[in-house]
């Protein structure tokens, strides 16, 4: 027969070893916790491998689970906390990307662009964000030209943050227009014909 201060012993360990592996468990709990965290805040691309390659479009089109959206109202998008931005002229959610919108409203001249109701340039539009949804206005191609000039730059630069790029629509679209507008346009330049730039070849990676 056990003594009780054997089976005391026993039953002490037994309560040890059950601590041990409870907090065990919660630590480990913890640790997967703190890293799927930390995960979800890093950019899409450092989860990314070889065979799921990275298509913007995929990621954070609308109906994408990713995708956070504004609504289809003013009423709604303020309701959903959205801003509206000024360089995308779209309300977004305060996740996506603000860069370069205060360098773009300082193109016109040092100011804002100026948008007008109608084509005649007769009447501005001092709020473009009453707007959305609503009827077109008009603006000019010196800033349509800005407009995706700047774009082009958040993009850029939201390849090295890995920061959200808000878009209404097929993005990459988006950005292939804004390139063909820039490069219409700088091939009317005077004197793009002449050799004044030197170059390199080198040895690249993908």
């Amino acid at each position: 027969m056990l003594s009780l201060s054997s089976s005391s012993t026993k039953h002490s360990r037994c309560v040890c070893l059950a601590a041990v592996a409870l907090g065990s468990c919660l630590l480990t709990i913890t640790i997967i916790t703190i890293t799927l965290a930390f995960l979800h805040q890093q950019s899409l691309f450092v989860l990314l491998t070889p065979s799921t390659p990275f298509i913007y479009d995929q990621f954070y089109n609308i109906s994408s689970p990713r995708a956070t959206g504004c609504g289809t109202s003013i009423v709604e998008a303020k309701a959903s906390g959205c801003i509206f931005d000024e360089l995308s002229d779209l309300w977004l959610p305060p996740q996506c990307s603000r860069a370069f919108e205060q360098e773009y409203l300082t193109t016109n001249h040092g100011g804002p662009p100026v948008y007008f109701v109608k084509p005649d340039g007769e009447e501005r539009i001092s709020d473009r964000s009453q707007y959305a949804g609503g009827p077109i206005y008009y603006s000019t191609t010196r800033d349509h030209l800005l407009h995706c000039e700047y774009n082009l730059y958040r993009f850029a630069e939201s390849l090295k943050t890995g920061a959200r790029v808000g878009h209404a629509g097929d993005f990459a679209s988006h950005m292939k227009h804004c390139a063909r507008m820039l490069g219409q346009f700088a091939n009317m330049a005077p004197g793009i014909d002449k050799v004044d730039v030197d170059t390199i070849s080198t040895f690249g990676f993908c």
